[in-house]
């Protein structure tokens, strides 16, 4: 039995993407040994794998903080990476696997497997990026700008990676680390069709597309709902926000659900509050998705073939808003003041020829087999 080990980011839309990859593994008598956060302990088990709890503690690192912007994302990210490869080299020396499975942002994990020689693959469970999905999306100017106000941290952060790097021998440190940590193979859970410029990138960026048909269950039952509302932590930092959110022409006099996390809220006479929901069982019962532009909010809207509205918060949100704008699947809105009922019906019936489209599209691949054979091939 061949033995892998997978370093994740301890946060449910990292891991949710990839799991049903990991069950195949070990359906397949593959040994996985799944490095993750205690809260997470249930759900890596459920798949077959080891479970094994990080020594390093993530939620020091807030994943809300370190996306707000990229100087936090540098500088935590680089922390975060420089604590594990200290923590993990020599557990995984001594005790080597055939192959390291890790999250784009475990770079710690891509150095020791350059390190000590192992064949690796990294999970990207966003937008794969490079010189020019970074160049001409709407991420360059505002890093430039940050870069700008933020200048002397960040060039003494990057002396202290430099030094950190040279005294223990690590590979150099390439910008686009704190993005996508190319691995032997990097399985990139996207179709090519919505990945900007995804002919600029190499051969072992393998776009496989999504995981979505091996995650249905359809375990809850749900009523059918005109509207669908689930901003993530939104919520807890921009309650005013919400209230327009609920008190919106959009809302009135339809039957809505709207997630809001750990908020005490009572319901309303048209909006149900809950804590969570079983997204992909509730989807098909709703007609309208206002989502916080995540990449699997997206997908998973597209894949039911229903009209989103996007209402970004970070820079990488803000990326999959635009393109989801851009193709005409749905709309990315900065005010939702200005929203008007008419102008959301009249775009449902001109995008709802795209949406069948990409509804298709993603459809037509099998992302868990195609990771599972990339990956079969590379460790064999």
């Amino acid at each position: 039995m061949k033995r892998i080990v997978f370093f994740s980011t301890p946060a449910f839309g990292h891991i949710n993407s990839v799991y049903p990859v990991i069950s195949k593994l070990v359906k397949n008598n593959y040994q996985v040994d799944w490095y993750c956060s205690k809260k997470y302990k249930q759900f890596v088990e459920q798949t077959g794998a080891n479970f094994i709890e990080y020594k390093v503690d993530f939620d020091k690192y807030s994943l809300s903080d370190l996306t707000a912007n990229f100087y936090n994302l540098y500088q935590g990210l680089l922390s975060l990476n420089r604590e594990c490869y200290l923590e993990y080299l020599n557990d995984i020396r001594n005790n080597k696997p055939d192959l390291i499975i890790y999250d784009s942002m475990c770079s710690f994990a891509k150095n020791i497997s350059k390190k000590l020689n192992i064949k690796s693959v990294c999970f990207c469970t966003t937008m794969a990026y490079n010189s020019f999905t970074f160049t001409f999306s709407n991420m360059f100017f505002s890093t430039i700008k940050l870069m700008c106000r933020n200048l002397k941290p960040i060039i003494k952060l990057y002396k202290e990676e430099k030094r950190f790097r040279k005294d223990n021998e690590v590979v150099k440190l390439n910008v686009m680390d704190l993005f996508v940590n190319k691995g032997d193979i990097t399985i990139v859970f996207t179709p090519k069709e919505l990945q900007p410029f995804y002919k600029t990138f190499p051969k072992n960026f393998v776009f496989v597309g999504t995981t979505i048909k091996d995650r249905i269950t359809n375990k809850t039952k749900y009523d059918k709902y005109d509207t669908y509302i689930s901003l993530g932590s939104i919520f807890t930092e921009n309650n005013e926000l919400l209230n327009i959110i609920v008190d919106s022409e959009l809302l009135k006099n339809k039957k809505s659900i709207m997630s809001v996390g750990n908020l005490k809220i009572d319901n309303s006479k048209n909006v149900e509050f809950v804590k969570s929901t079983d997204q992909l069982s509730l989807l098909p019962n709703i007609e309208l998705f206002i989502n916080h532009g995540g990449l699997n909010s997206v997908y998973e809207s597209l894949y039911f073939g229903k009209f989103q509205i996007c209402i970004p918060q970070q820079e990488e949100q803000r990326m999959t808003a635009i393109i989801v704008n851009k193709k005409k699947i749905g709309l990315y809105i900065k005010n939702f003041d200005n929203l008007k009922k008419d102008k959301i019906e009249l775009c449902k019936k001109e995008y709802k020829k795209n949406i069948d489209k990409y509804k298709n599209i993603i459809k037509s691949y099998d992302g868990t087999k195609i990771a599972f054979d990339n990956i079969e091939r590379l460790i064999k």
